[in-house]
């Protein structure tokens, strides 16, 4: 049984493969999912495309003659079908802190990731899970320096154009960063007669009054409609602005009620909406985003120098370390480590890029800070695999599916043999950020976006939207002392003048650290809220 766009021949192979050793081989690259009976039909095998947004979900109920498995593209179809479910309270905690879990809001109910496969005995047997896709099958590089560049644009041409015979209407959830760009750019290539790639950005309202360290206005927009000058007849982006001040907690709830996972960044959720909202009415099958590029095209990669260094190769490491700041003072100190050099052991390189931020709600102060893990070339694959990532909470509202080209098998396998020096090879500029992209970029993402040090982030104007809502959000911070997911670890006193302190009615936001943290606390209380009224079975207790 296949659930996708895919031909009779391409499911066959699929289901095969998953009879035979779990791994469905490669199908298109495109969202899928397969269920195979196995033995006679004491066993099955469930699995799901890397392109499924957050994999499929699964609970087991013990039954008189076979157990029962329930699976769902969400938690709350699979909870629906179950007599009782718990909350897990542990993952909804972490949702509020922004730190990385692999469950589900409810303790019964697991999530199948990219790339694994589920196995299922009916009669009561282990459930498994295998790896067909994943860090267990990406190991060290022993690949050439250099020559990847030219592969990689084949690879995601190949894999756009197989998605594009799938859809009519062509939308992108855009910016003006490099990954969003390089998919419009691929699409555009790739389109046909008078097709056109619709590119959608937010905008902040002209009123928010944000500006950037040098004074202009905070916009990605006017950067992001190079693209159209680059393909003026196949590339269209359009500006999505906030003006129905719809309110982040409202959109944050609204998306959660669809996907049933909390949002991981409140103040996207507006424009996420809006986006979602417009992918409709175009009635296309799929919204493209290019969510995972940071790992698999375009992030800094820091691991790469101690990479080098801890596999005896100095020369390779002092050429990824001219690629960075204070070069010869980072190879040397790094060196001290990993060559016997003496001295005091080197720092692990990490960047405010690859730090987990996690947010911290105690007694004395609500702030930010920094999970020092190191990042190395383990927690790299980890990331690329969606094994330590979290979920992105993206719904499937009227059948409109997320597509993510860079979640591609055929990009992850690629982007897992791509050595670390290759991803930070570039002009002394760059400071070795994001030099790989830049590369691959030439020739097809105009050189004000291809080259930018760092774009805007959007919703930064969510603010804007609910600066007249003091009364509510101390109505918030109340309603926090019902929820099971905190307990002692929210100070109820200190949160609550923390809000009272914000500049309420007026155009500038308070800290961003500070307002996301709360934001997010809040929209974690009010999905369990949600979770309570929606789902009677639900019992409350347990961590």
């Amino acid at each position: 049984m296949v659930f996708g766009s895919i031909t009779y021949a391409h499911a066959k192979s699929l289901v095969g493969g998953l009879s035979t050793s779990g791994d469905p081989g490669y199908p298109p690259d495109v969202p899928w999912m397969a269920l195979a009976i196995l033995e006679g039909g004491r066993s099955v095998a469930v699995s799901c495309s890397t392109l499924l947004q957050n994999g499929l979900y699964w609970a087991t109920e013990p039954g008189a003659s076979r157990n029962r498995l329930v699976v769902g593209t969400d938690p709350g179809s699979v909870a629906k079908q179950l007599f009782q479910v718990s909350l897990n309270v542990d993952h909804l905690f972490k949702s509020a802190l922004l730190e990385p879990s692999t469950a589900t809001p409810f303790r019964e109910i697991h999530r199948l990731r990219l790339g694994q496969t589920l196995l299922f005995d009916t009669l009561g047997g282990p459930t498994r899970i295998l790896d067909w896709c994943g860090p267990s099958h990406w190991s060290n590089v022993d690949a050439p320096d250099v020559g990847h560049v030219r592969e990689y644009v084949e690879a995601f041409d190949r894999v756009v154009a197989d998605s594009l015979t799938r859809t009519q209407e062509v939308v992108v959830c855009a910016s003006s960063g490099l990954d969003s760009t390089y998919l419009l750019a691929s699409l555009a290539r790739r389109l046909g007669g008078s097709e056109v790639a619709h590119g959608y950005v937010h905008a902040p309202l002209p009123g928010a009054r944000l500006r950037r360290p040098d004074g202009t206005a905070a916009d990605e927009y006017p950067l992001a409609s190079l693209m159209e000058s680059r393909y003026p007849s196949r590339v269209r982006i359009r500006a999505v602005r906030n003006f129905d001040s719809v309110k982040p907690l409202d959109a944050a709830l609204q998306l959660s009620s669809l996907s049933w996972e909390p949002m991981l960044a409140v103040s996207n959720a507006i424009w996420i909406s809006q986006i979602w909202d417009i992918a409709c009415r175009h009635d296309s099958k799929f919204l493209y985003h290019g969510r995972h590029g940071n790992a698999s095209f375009s992030g800094p990669h820091p691991y790469a120098l101690d990479y080098y260094l801890a596999n005896r190769r100095p020369a390779a490491a002092l050429r990824v370390s001219f690629q960075r700041p204070h070069a010869l003072r980072t190879w040397l100190s790094a060196s001290r480590n990993h060559l016997g050099f003496g001295g005091r052991p080197a720092a692990k390189i990490q960047t405010d890029e690859q730090c987990s931020a996690v947010r911290v709600v105690d007694g004395s102060r609500v702030g930010w800070r920094l999970d020092t893990a190191a990042y190395d070339r383990e927690a790299f694959l980890r990331e690329l695999g969606l094994r330590r990532s979290r979920v992105a909470s993206l719904p499937y509202p009227r059948g409109v599916l997320p597509v993510d080209p860079f979640r591609a098998r055929a990009i992850l396998e690629l982007a897992s043999r791509i050595p670390p020096i290759d991803w930070t090879r570039g002009p002394l500029g760059w400071r070795g950020y994001r030099g790989f992209a830049r590369r691959v970029g030439k020739g097809r993402v105009p050189d004000p976006i291809r080259l930018a040090r760092a774009g805007d982030s959007q919703g930064q104007d969510a603010w804007f939207a609910m600066r007249d809502q003091k009364t509510q959000y101390l109505s918030f911070v109340e309603a926090l002392r019902d929820c099971p997911v905190f307990g002692d670890a929210i100070d109820h006193r200190h949160i609550s003048q923390v809000v009272r302190d914000w500049p309420w009615g007026e155009a500038q936001s308070p800290p961003t650290q500070e307002f996301a943290m709360v934001n997010q606390v809040l929209h974690v209380s009010q999905f369990v809220s949600l979770l309570r009224n929606e789902f009677p079975q639900l019992s409350v207790g347990g961590s």
